[in-house]
């Protein structure tokens, strides 16, 4: 009685010992409350790893829902310069092509320049585009789309890229699964996610993308065999300009943006690694149908 009052009060790591040393009902007794007390702990842990994996989340959307206000501002107030600086060094570009002297070292030299601002000025201006993205969403109409036909289609576009033609990609799913997404957007969303974990990878490294279907969603999991990512990475990898890359190898707003995406179809995406040089693993679940309100 006392050992059952100390498990009720909340010690669940307390366990009964044997009463008598026969298997009679006392024993069968002190087994059944020693099992309560196994699922009271279980249900214990699951529940506080929900609590702590749901305020991660909410503090995660906070700080997104922040930085989404202040980063359409700033792509506000630079983009039009950008687009100005880059179609005026493309009108200088077209004029200086045909003159004489162009063909000089120095004229080389400058016609060289002048490609680079151009260049990087619609650089700058695919982020700011990006951040707009990132900051509003967006609202175009999900409908019921085939998710393992969208992810084939993303993997024939992962073959073009040569620079990882020494890694695998492996995907395995010999049905139709339906869910109701946009389908640019989630193209986008895996796109991204098989690219990092190929940057991931050094030579022979694999890629494996698993699809499964359960009850009401549809779960995304795309695990890689590659560096791996410590804590600190984990609690940070979804932050805007957050990025372990080298410099100008990102901009660290894909995964922000995925993540974006992901909630806005009422979804969940949650990064697992078992630290350094261990592989991680993005696990994506969406409901297979949108609110009304959501849905196209």
């Amino acid at each position: 009685a006392r050992g059952c009052t100390r498990i009720a009060n909340g010690d669940t790591l307390y366990r009964l010992p044997p009463a008598l040393r026969w298997q009679d009902e006392f024993a069968d007794l002190v087994s059944g409350v020693n099992c309560m007390a196994d699922r009271f702990q279980q249900a214990e842990e699951e529940l506080q790893y929900k609590v702590r994996e749901r305020s991660e989340q909410l503090i995660r959307s906070q700080k997104l829902a922040s930085v989404g206000f202040l980063a359409a501002g700033v792509a506000h107030e630079i983009n039009n310069p950008l687009s100005a600086i880059s179609v005026a060094a493309e009108s200088i570009e077209m004029r200086l092509y045909g003159l004489d002297g162009m063909k000089s070292d120095d004229g080389r030299e400058i016609m060289e320049r002048i490609s680079m601002i151009r260049r990087e000025s619609r650089r700058c201006g695919d982020i700011t585009h990006r951040l707009l993205d990132f900051s509003h969403g967006d609202k175009a109409g999900r409908v019921p789309t085939d998710i393992t036909e969208l992810i084939r289609e993303v993997l024939m576009m992962v073959q073009h890229l040569g620079r990882y033609a020494d890694r695998v990609v492996s995907f395995e799913c010999d049905h139709s699964i339906i869910a109701e997404v946009n389908a640019a957007q989630m193209k986008q969303v895996i796109l991204n996610l098989i690219a990092n974990g190929l940057q991931a990878t050094t030579s022979g490294g694999r890629v494996n993308v698993r699809l499964m279907e359960q009850v009401d969603s549809v779960v995304i999991s795309i695990e890689d065999d590659g560096y791996g990512m410590d804590e600190d990475t984990l609690h940070h990898v979804f932050d805007p300009f957050f990025t372990t890359k080298e410099a100008g190898q990102g901009t660290g707003l894909g995964l922000s943006i995925t993540h974006r995406i992901i909630e806005n179809h009422g979804g969940t995406i949650t990064p697992r690694s078992n630290g350094p040089g261990r592989g991680s693993t993005f696990r994506i679940r969406v409901p297979k149908r949108q609110p009304q309100s959501t849905a196209a």
